[in-house]
């Protein structure tokens, strides 16, 4: 009889917990790139981690400029070339022109091989990580991993070396932990004799978890504490 009683009450307080609808709260870290900066600006929100020899870390990237020298579009935000910058999001570089006013049309490189930006964030419990999710989109210059906590979740890889020309996709519901996290952007500059700049562009849609009512862990708490008092109960 005590077995039945026990499994029921807590068939019903896990029951009750399922049936509340918890808030979503906002992960307020997670931004999209450049979001109300003007060009030429510093993006504090990502800094570069690692990157080819020579290439200075430690720094974070500027908001590419679509006008430069009075030439619009400049390189590489031209038509056909990179993806245009819109109210939501921007293409973020080490440098912030690539302009180049000789005959040739194009900008300078950066140095071939990986660079990676991070943008750190918080997760206050279990229960956050649990239930957070990011769904957004990205666009690179050449290829791109976009990775979780070391853990890749999304590439963007392309035979023509273009995943820059549109956005893409994706969505993160797990490999999140408790208290820090980290989304990497690992972007793969191409070894070419053009001008070849290195960027990405991060656009988010929503970064969320759910945190649980107050009243809904008083319950679970209330609960667990009477299954412990029906389990003593049975062994006395």
């Amino acid at each position: 009889m005590q077995k039945i009683v026990i499994g029921f009450a807590g068939a019903l307080i896990f029951g009750v917990l399922l049936g509340q609808a918890a808030p979503i709260v906002t992960i307020p870290e997670i931004v999209s790139s450049c979001a109300g900066l003007a060009e030429g600006d510093i993006d504090s929100n990502f800094v570069l981690i690692d990157a080819p020899d020579g290439v200075p870390t430690g720094v974070s990237p500027r908001v590419v400029r679509s006008t430069v020298d009075g030439v619009q579009p400049a390189f590489p935000l031209w038509p056909g070339s990179w993806v245009p910058n819109d109210s939501e999001s921007q293409w973020l570089a080490l440098n912030d022109s690539y302009s180049d006013p000789g005959p040739s049309g194009y900008g300078p490189s950066d140095p071939a091989g990986w660079y990676t930006y991070v943008l750190v964030f918080y997760l206050p419990s279990w229960h956050a990580a649990q239930t957070a999710s990011i769904i957004g989109s990205w666009s690179v210059d050449n290829r791109g991993e976009l990775l979780l906590n070391n853990t890749i979740q999304h590439t963007c890889y392309a035979e023509d070396n273009r995943c820059f020309d549109l956005m893409h996709p994706f969505q993160i519901t797990s490999g999140f932990q408790q208290g820090v996290n980290y989304l990497y952007f690992r972007v793969w500059n191409e070894n070419l004799d053009i001008g070849n700049p290195a960027g990405f562009r991060f656009a988010v849609t929503s970064a969320t978890y759910e945190a649980p009512e107050p009243s809904t862990v008083a319950l679970l708490i209330c609960g667990l504490g009477g299954l412990v008092l029906l389990r003593r109960r049975r062994a006395s």
